[in-house]
């Protein structure tokens, strides 16, 4: 049975929800990219497996959102990490595939996007299954 959440609770929460992101972002990254690159570990293996680096980026992704789907479908976790800490990974897994993007996008004089730009994003949308 759904329960009635306040906007102040939910702020509160997602306030948490970003510092965590935070946290994993900073202690996590750090690990896996070896240089000053972000991206490093993303980059090392798709030039390792000839790839592009956002289908590296789907591999990791996808074993958080199969956990989470899992939770979904059986109401409960099989593993040590929580679904919790399993939403925070995809959340920031998903704030490094838009840091791909922003960085393969063309950005024009002080950060305005260029048209090249907006018809990249289209196609992109363009591209994405409906659900």
């Amino acid at each position: 049975m759904a329960t009635s959440v306040k906007f102040d609770e939910f702020d509160k929460f997602t306030e948490q929800l970003f510092s965590d992101i935070r946290k994993m972002r900073d202690t996590k990254g750090r690990e896996y990219a070896r240089t000053a690159d972000r991206f490093d570990n993303f980059n090392r293996l798709a030039a390792e497996l000839q790839i592009p680096r956002e289908k590296v980026w789907q591999v990791y992704f996808t074993k958080h959102w199969d956990a989470i789907r899992s939770y979904i479908d059986n109401k409960r976790e099989f593993s040590d990490e929580g679904i919790y800490g399993r939403m925070v990974d995809a959340i920031t897994y998903l704030t490094l595939l838009a840091g791909m993007f922003k960085e393969n996008a063309s950005v024009g004089d002080k950060g305005k996007k260029t048209k090249s730009d907006v018809k990249t994003a289209n196609k992109s949308i363009r591209r994405r299954p409906r659900v």
